[in-house]
């Protein structure tokens, strides 16, 4: 499981966005809390996208009710629902898109570091393990 598993940026006073102020006023508690299950859940998924048909598996899974789960889906406006197939969040697919290309340039400048650094090439590299590879076949070999 990559080290990022459960990271996902987020703001610390989303409690008092007006849709989550609302959501805690009618649902309570219970329904912030399936909001973030659903967050959390989306951040789980490799598009951030997931089923509407498996809502009622998660209200299950979290010990709620399918229908508490569908009314925090549809009835807020926390996330947007496509074609009654998929759902997922605008806000989270934002943060995760800076988070993402943070990500992509951080490895590009790695990969440019370390080729400066060793002023080699892919080809160059196989080459260098190849040869560790045989040298250590050879020595394991006079051993026996």
């Amino acid at each position: 499981m990559p080290k990022d598993a459960y990271y996902f940026p987020h703001d610390s006073n989303a409690k008092d966005d007006p849709k989550c102020v609302l959501l805690i006023e009618q649902l309570g508690m219970e329904g912030y809390g399936i909001y973030w299950m659903l967050i959390e859940t989306l951040r789980e998924q490799p598009d951030y996208t997931y089923p509407v048909a498996n809502i009622p598996a998660l209200g299950r899974r979290y010990n709620t009710t399918a229908e508490k789960v569908k009314t925090v889906v549809c009835n807020y406006g926390l996330f947007t629902v496509k074609d009654d197939k998929i759902f997922f969040s605008d806000s989270l697919n934002r943060r995760m898109l800076v988070l993402e290309e943070k990500r992509a340039k951080r490895s590009e400048a790695g990969q440019l570091g370390n080729a400066a650094r060793w002023k080699t090439s892919q080809t160059d590299r196989n080459a260098i393990t190849m040869r560790s590879q045989f040298i250590a076949s050879k020595v394991k070999k006079r051993r026996v």
